[in-house]
């Protein structure tokens, strides 16, 4: 699985940092690189996937696919909670104002990026802990709804693996 990772990991990773700011300045070169980069991602798949047998197995049943699309929703999830925090932080600013009379317009949801990437810093635990509980099931809706769900209560599932700190709440 980690050869699957790195096989189409580092393309996508060329292919990111060409597209970004910190490729070469070169036009030449850039465009060069985005080619090799793709071409190594398609190799990478066709790699990956390894050989195609006659089975009742679905191609998302089979690792890596079934994991990335866990992981994906997973940090779907995370990222509906911090927009879902910041939601609440601004409904209580209003009620603020509006208790002190100095609501003229509505304040801007604010969201604060290392807030919002905090959850992502510890996805790999998380995903563990999906994982774990999910074991050898088929993927279906109710496995990707739970993945949305463990993602959106990330915190709780790390205060549940840690004795210490239960109890406490999102």
């Amino acid at each position: 699985m980690a050869m699957t990772f790195l096989l189409l990991g580092v393309p996508v990773a060329l292919l990111i940092w060409t597209l970004g700011s910190g490729g070469p300045r070169a036009w030449w070169l850039r465009w060069t690189l985005r080619l090799t980069a793709v071409a190594l991602l398609a190799v990478g798949i066709v790699v990956s996937r390894g050989p195609i047998m006659l089975s009742d197995v679905s191609w998302f049943d089979r690792s890596p696919w079934k994991e990335s699309v866990l992981l994906l929703t997973m940090l779907a999830g995370m990222a509906a909670r911090s927009l879902d925090q910041a939601i609440e932080i601004r409904s209580q600013r209003i009620a603020q104002l509006r208790a002190a009379g100095k609501l003229r317009r509505k304040p801007k949801l604010r969201l604060d990026r290392w807030e919002f990437s905090r959850p992502f810093l510890v996805a790999l635990p998380t995903f563990g802990g999906l994982l774990g509980q999910i074991g050898a099931q088929a993927l279906g809706w109710v496995l990707v709804v739970l993945a949305f769900q463990t993602g959106f209560f990330w915190q709780t599932v790390l205060t549940k693996s840690d004795p210490s700190k239960a109890g406490e709440g999102p």
